[in-house]
């Protein structure tokens, strides 16, 4: 917990659902805020995916916990597991 901040990350690298960290609020659960790893259309950075369809479906998950410096008042965190997972299954073609 950060201050009135519970931080939460999700996983989900095998589900293709976007890496993202959430704030609930300790006492009644709510949400407080939503971050995720990739932008979103039209949010800064958004331009720099090659189309909407990989800016959707790439990125990573938060990966381990983070790091909070208290007088920065900063939460670092790193990602990992890059989106899409390309097993086995989800290559079509012959491209390998």
């Amino acid at each position: 917990m950060i201050r009135n901040h519970i931080i939460i990350g999700v996983g989900g690298d095998s589900l293709d659902v976007p890496g993202y960290l959430e704030s609930r609020d300790p006492d009644t659960g709510e949400l407080q805020w939503r971050w995720f790893t990739t932008p979103r259309p039209g949010e800064p950075g958004s331009e720099t995916w090659p189309d909407k369809y990989s800016m959707e479906h790439g990125g990573g998950m938060p990966w381990l916990p983070g790091s909070y410096d208290p007088d920065l008042n900063l939460y670092y965190f790193g990602t990992g597991n890059a989106n899409p997972v390309l097993s086995g299954h989800s290559r079509l073609g012959d491209n390998l």
